[in-house]
């Protein structure tokens, strides 16, 4: 171990830390300046810059809406619930966070793991297709380390064979594509999560994406206590306080301004590990296979 310390020095001087993030000299004059505005008018929750927020990331994600939600695991819980799993089954990765499952457990659903692939740690689809069952509602694609998996279209295909709904948790995924596409904008809808460790960050937050307008009335508002639209007091459904904050979406619209720079950095420093890692050929480590029709947010660079 003492030898591949050693080999893995040269890699120091290109490290991305997860925290803290680096905000430029402008990009604190401009965050600031939004933050005063805010306290100014008074309006600190699901304002101006939350609807901004939401249609930069709309934009960004190729999709027709986005909900901003207080979390990333809200986020696929409200869409879980949208879909309306409750007493059936909801397969997942086994390789992923706690919050997928359990975003799934909070919906009513029981969960489902199917295996990952040892070469890249995504959904296998073999096993996918062994898990799926009779009861089974949605399939939830975790792009894990900002991967999306090579086998995307394999799996949509299972799903849509067997009338089940794939769903994205892309919180480690903005700005990861396949062929072009966007994460987010692949299956019936996706979520994202902004916490400070990702590589777009608000320090809390997470958003809803789909281009279904029933999954986007539901998330709105199961986001507000079933609340939606000009009349304040008509509540549609039983809903929950998971709304997001001004604050928050102020760092969101700062964030979006650079968005590609800060997703393209991050390859570009994973392009130099691949190339060093590639040619020292240290014992013991192996590199993720990720085909070329696949670009990684590296939200994680993994080994």
């Amino acid at each position: 171990m003492r030898g591949t310390s050693h080999s893995l020095r040269f890699l120091r001087s290109s490290f991305i830390s997860s925290q803290p993030h680096e905000y430029r000299e402008d990009q604190v004059q401009t965050i600031t300046a939004g933050l005063r505005q805010i306290l100014l008018t008074g309006f600190i929750s699901m304002g101006r810059n939350v609807a901004e927020f939401e249609g930069l990331w709309a934009d960004y994600c190729g999709v027709k809406y986005a909900v901003g939600t207080a979390n990333g695991t809200c986020a696929l819980e409200i869409i879980l619930r949208a879909i309306d799993v409750k007493g059936k089954t909801v397969v997942v990765p086994s390789h992923t966070f706690i919050a997928t499952a359990v975003a799934a457990i909070h919906a009513g659903a029981k969960v489902i793991f199917a295996d990952c692939q040892r070469e890249n740690f995504q959904m296998d689809p073999n096993d996918l297709r062994r898990k799926i069952r009779e009861d089974t509602k949605a399939v939830v694609l975790v792009h894990m380390s900002g991967i999306i998996s090579p086998h995307f279209d394999e799996i949509k295909g299972i799903c849509e064979q067997r009338g089940v709904a794939l769903v994205e948790d892309a919180a480690h995924a903005h700005g990861a594509t396949i062929d072009g596409r966007k994460a987010g904008s692949l299956g019936l809808a996706g979520s994202f999560s902004f916490f400070s460790t990702k590589v777009l960050t608000t320090g809390e937050g997470g958003m809803i994406v789909t281009d279904d307008e029933a999954i986007y009335q539901r998330a709105l508002a199961f986001r507000d206590h079933g609340r939606f639209g000009p009349e304040p007091n008509l509540h549609h459904d039983i809903g929950y306080n998971w709304r997001p904050s001004e604050l928050n979406a102020v760092l969101g619209v700062a964030q979006m301004r650079r968005a590609d720079k800060i997703v393209q950095r991050r390859r570009d420093i994973a392009r130099r590990y691949d190339e060093k890692l590639e040619a020292r050929k240290i014992p013991g480590i192996k590199l993720l296979k990720i085909p070329g029709r696949v670009q990684s947010s590296y939200y994680k660079y993994v080994i």
